[in-house]
């Protein structure tokens, strides 16, 4: 299971300094997580909430996942099955 979840680092050093150390996934159901974010070795992770939210989804290896970003706190996530 995937217990955290890296931002790729070309995003996170352009807003991390912007982000709240909480922030909100709106699943392609529309429900809403909340997820903590972690910053470690100057790399952001999606932490708290991140290991309920993969569950939610059945969220497997080779899943492809794209997320959009609404600049506050938001981020709205796209699931695409990698099989």
């Amino acid at each position: 299971m995937l217990l955290l979840q890296a931002l790729p680092k070309t995003f996170s050093n352009n807003v991390k300094k912007k982000l709240p150390e909480n922030v909100t996934l709106k699943g392609p159901s529309g429900v809403l997580w909340n997820i903590g974010l972690k910053t470690k070795d100057d790399t952001v992770y999606f932490v708290d909430g991140w290991e309920r939210f993969v569950k939610d989804h059945s969220l497997k290896e080779n899943d492809f996942l794209l997320f959009k970003y609404n600049g506050e706190s938001l981020f709205e996530v796209f699931i695409f099955d990698g099989e």
